[in-house]
């Protein structure tokens, strides 16, 4: 990453005034071409209709808890025809609830969960058809309930390096959304993604974890709060190495607080507290091995 290349993104007096994800994409783009740098946000509520999509080298500066990413109302409409693996499109019955450039989940009753799911980002609507920029992982048929959803992180980083997330507000706005499951996404989302902090962030109110990285090498989350998710408050997973939660406050999220799944190893979970959460505190699962719990508080969660 070159130093000192910053652009700011906010309401006035900023590199580029926008209070959208569409301003701060544009602002994350051109510093990635670039060769990386600090994506400034200044105060304000920024209105999403898909996520932030982070580069390899991007900084991600809000400035504290009036930086606000807010998830747009959700959508949901039956699929009108099957979708075949590989596809690049899907046929809806109305897609008047969708634009482009918005972020979709993709599924069926027989592929509704897991990496089951297709995520992507629309490119083009035609009459009823979304044209999407990911492959579908599935063929989902339309007498199987099949469904697309506006659902979406907001802030994804898939095949990434050395980004950081510091200093803002990820708000969900669960009542007004559909479910997004924690393999495909959260509030903040890494997937395949190396070196890369979260810092000071709320993740609050998602329809789904609050943060979630799967697949992934020395993750660390520090300072964060993450509470009234749908889900789980943090989940590492998916083979998961070397993570480091931190100083985190984890508490009144539906399910459980800190969910390790599917080989988290080697990682290093201290002076968090974990409280208030609906079912565990922890729960740690299949060759979740050789990690370090210290100092972490756990109380008064459903199960406990």
């Amino acid at each position: 990453m070159q130093k000192g290349q910053e652009l700011t993104v906010g309401p006035a007096g900023a590199d580029i005034t926008g209070t959208d994800n569409q301003a701060i994409q544009v602002a994350v783009d051109a510093l990635w071409a670039r060769g990386g740098g600090v994506v400034r946000l200044l105060p304000g509520t920024y209105d999403m209709i898909d996520a932030v999509h982070l580069r390899t080298g991007i900084n991600l500066v809000g400035s504290g808890p009036d930086t606000i990413l807010r998830k747009c109302a959700g959508y949901s409409i039956p699929m009108s025809i099957d979708a075949d693996y590989a596809q690049l499109k899907v046929s809806v019955a109305d897609a008047g609830g969708f634009a482009p450039g918005m972020g979709i989940a993709i599924l069926d009753k027989n592929h509704a969960s897991g990496w089951a799911v297709t995520t992507a980002s629309i490119t083009e609507i035609d009459g009823s058809t979304l044209h999407i920029d990911n492959y579908l992982v599935h063929d989902y048929s339309a007498d199987a309930q099949g469904m697309a959803f506006n659902t979406f992180s907001l802030v994804s980083g898939i095949d990434v390096v050395g980004c950081t997330v510091v200093d803002l507000t990820a708000e969900g706005n669960r009542t007004e959304n559909d479910l997004l499951n924690g393999c495909r996404g959260g509030g903040i989302y890494f997937q395949r993604a190396k070196q890369c902090t979260v810092r000071n962030c709320i993740v609050r109110g998602f329809n789904g974890d609050g943060i979630s990285f799967q697949t992934t090498q020395d993750i660390t989350v520090e300072d964060c709060e993450m509470f009234e998710n749908s889900n789980f408050g943090i989940h590492p997973g998916t083979g998961s190495a070397r993570s480091i939660i931190r100083n985190c406050h984890i508490h009144h999220n539906d399910q459980i607080g800190f969910f390790l799944c599917w080989r988290v190893q080697e990682g290093e979970f201290t002076d968090n507290v974990i409280e208030d959460n609906g079912v565990f505190g922890i729960s740690v699962g299949h060759k979740d091995t050789d990690n370090l719990f210290v100092g972490n508080t756990i109380r008064r969660n459903g199960r406990d």
